[in-house]
């Protein structure tokens, strides 16, 4: 028979469960919905990284991305994101249109961002050439694959593409 009462015993699951999850292995990679498109905008062209996200309401582009493109914001939007349950101050953000396309130039389309300082810290591309092999025998191809991970410029809704 045992000495802990039900809560103790939750309360003992909690911190092992607590423990396996702070040690699960570090060296796995974890992708996250990325591609690289092709920004056009009178007559510039630029490739970039995008992150797809199902839970944003919002599609944003890297401020000093707009710069680049010399994007003239067709208005601006006051918002107060938050993150997990939290707020933060409300803050303006231009918005600009700009024509995404894809690498082989077969999908196009002109969306609506709005500028963010930075989108994410740096995430990893596809350089498993055996999860590549895999994606491909499925029909699908990964355009944001390689070694090196340029910064993402762009967060796209996922009811953009």
């Amino acid at each position: 028979m045992s000495s802990y009462s039900k809560g103790e015993v939750a309360d003992e699951e909690q911190k092992s469960t607590k423990v396996l999850l702070t040690n699960l292995p570090s060296e796995r990679e974890i992708y996250l919905k990325t591609i690289s498109v092709r920004l056009r905008h009178k007559g510039k062209e630029l490739c970039v990284r995008v992150l797809i996200d199902d839970g944003s309401h919002r599609s944003y582009i890297e401020k000093s991305l707009a710069a680049e493109l010399n994007l003239s914001p067709s208005g601006k939007e006051i918002l107060s994101q938050g993150l997990f349950g939290g707020e933060i101050s409300a803050a303006e953000h231009g918005r600009f249109t700009v024509t995404v396309e894809s690498l082989d130039g077969k999908y196009s389309t002109s969306v609506s961002l709005l500028d963010q300082p930075k989108i994410c810290s740096t995430l990893p591309r596809i350089r498993d050439e055996d999860l590549l092999t895999e994606l491909a025998s499925q029909g699908i191809k990964s355009t944001d694959v390689g070694r090196d991970a340029p910064p993402i410029r762009i967060l796209l809704e996922a009811d953009v593409l």
